[in-house]
Formats: C-alpha cells, sequence, structure tokens
C-alpha cells in the first residue's frame, strides 16, 4: 500500500484566512525545566488542512463530532481542474457522471503552489453555485479543494458552502499534493479531532493506493 500525504504542517507563521488568528505553539513544559516537553495548540480548528462541518454555516447542521470516524474513510476520486480558470462550472465536473459510489470528490486547481505566499488568499478558484449544486447530486460525503474556500473571499452569503451543508456534506479545505493522485478511484481517509460541539476541525488526509 502507497500512502500519500495531502496535508499542509501546522507551523508557526504559517498562513491563516484572512482575519483568523496565526496560530502559536507554545511549550509550558520543557526538557530543561521539566524533563519532558509538553507542546500546546493555540489555533483556530480552520488552520491549515482542515475540515468544515455543516454547524460552521447551519446553527442546527451537525458539528464535527457528531460524525462516527467510519465516515470519514472511503471512495475518491480527483477532478483535474487546473485549466478551469477561476470560475469552476457544471461541464468542468461532468467526468464524475461515469464513476458511481463516489463517497468523495477532490478538486485540483494547483492553487496549493502559492502555499506561504500573500497570493494564497487573494482570487483563488470557486465553485460556482451550480457546480455545488452538481455535486450534491452524486450522493457524496464531502468535497475537497487544494485552496481555501469554495467560496470567494468577498462573499456574503456563501452559497457554494451553503449548497454543500445543506446536503450534509463536509468541507475539506487546504489540501495538497493532488497532482500525485490516479486518474481512476482511490481511498481517502479525512479524520478530524472529535471536537465536542465544533464547527471543524483540522484533519490529517491522505491518498491509499493499492488497498
Amino acid at each position: 500500500m502507497k500512502v500519500i500525504d495531502l496535508t499542509h504542517p501546522l507551523q508557526p507563521g504559517m498562513p491563516v484566512y484572512p482575519e483568523d488568528t496565526p496560530p502559536r505553539f507554545p511549550r509550558p513544559c520543557t526538557y530543561e525545566t521539566y524533563g519532558f516537553s509538553v507542546t500546546a495548540l493555540d489555533m483556530g480548528v480552520h488552520t491549515g488542512t482542515h475540515m468544515d462541518a455543516p454547524y460552521h454555516m447551519l446553527q442546527e447542521g451537525p458539528t464535527i463530532d457528531w460524525f462516527q470516524a467510519e465516515y470519514f474513510v472511503g471512495k475518491a476520486m480527483v477532478v483535474d481542474l487546473t485549466e478551469a480558470g477561476q470560475l469552476i462550472t457544471p461541464e468542468h465536473l461532468s467526468s464524475l457522471t461515469k464513476t458511481n459510489d463516489l463517497d468523495f470528490v477532490l478538486l485540483r486547481t494547483g492553487w496549493d503552489r502559492h502555499w506561504g505566499n500573500d497570493q494564497y488568499y487573494r482570487d483563488w478558484p470557486e465553485l460556482s453555485v451550480l457546480a455545488a449544486r452538481f455535486l450534491t447530486g452524486l450522493d457524496l460525503r464531502g468535497v475537497g479543494m487544494d485552496s481555501p474556500s469554495p467560496d470567494p473571499l468577498e462573499t456574503h452569503d456563501y452559497e457554494a458552502h451553503m449548497a454543500l451543508f445543506r446536503a450534509g456534506m463536509v468541507c475539506i479545505e487546504n489540501l495538497t499534493n493532488l497532482e500525485l493522485l490516479p486518474r481512476e478511484p482511490f481511498t481517502f481517509s479525512c479524520l478530524p479531532l472529535p471536537i465536542r460541539g465544533s464547527d471543524g476541525s483540522p484533519c490529517r488526509a491522505v491518498a491509499m493506493l493499492g488497498i
């Protein structure tokens, strides 16, 4: 079995969504003082490669801990959208109609090449409302992307998010290394921390090939 890591490492100074709190990882216990090391986490749950639960924008939607662990492991396929431009439409996703029984779709736009610089959080590729609704018709558990959001930064309505959440789907954001994935389906795992009542969580997303 081959495992491909699709996750950005968490570290101080890493990029965060505009107005989010930059992460800190202080060490209240050190070898010098206590003889062992303890690292504390001070960050938002939408930091780095993470998952949005429907509760992120739907007050009555399920929280991240509502889902069983097996929900986050399933059959996935990546869609190459590197030539699609800034607006992703249903036509760009038409190849998905040829594959049945998918649990997750990963959208490869190539935007992760900007990770670590100011461009990453500006003018990323976005899902049109019709594209989001198209995805909700595929009976998926979730959609992942190598960009910050399915919606544009300046939105106030979050129409793509809302379409996915109303269908009970999760949204995995800030993936990377999608160019390493095969064209055929593979096993995808994106386990979040079961934080009680949370709207999201960092996750370790991986693709597993040959199983």
